[in-house]
């Protein structure tokens, strides 16, 4: 796995590629703290270009999905589930436990 660089040498790297850049005759225009790339009597961008188009009316389908949140929940009929029995033997010892479907 390749190790990862500390902040510190990255730091380095950066201000020795500057160093580089400057002494090969690079320069480095400073502007005004401030200012932007954006031309300033340039406008935003704005469509406005299409016609006004009418909304799709949903009020309907927002009331349907409404019912269908609030509906009351079906309730389910709880599945039948086996019971155990006790069999006993003519003098009421038992015997042995069976399941036995409801």
């Amino acid at each position: 796995m390749k190790p990862t660089k500390t902040k510190a040498e990255v730091r380095r790297e950066i201000g020795q590629q500057i160093r580089d850049y400057l002494a090969h005759g690079g320069q480095v225009e400073e502007l005004e703290p401030g200012a932007s790339g954006r031309d300033i009597n340039q406008a935003l961008p704005v469509n406005f270009s299409q016609p006004k188009t009418t909304r799709t009316p949903l009020l309907e389908e927002i009331q349907a999905v409404d019912a269908r949140k609030n509906k009351a929940p079906q309730k389910k009929h709880p599945a039948k589930k086996p019971a155990r029995i006790l069999i006993r033997d003519d003098f009421g010892e038992p015997v042995r436990w069976v399941w036995q479907e409801e």
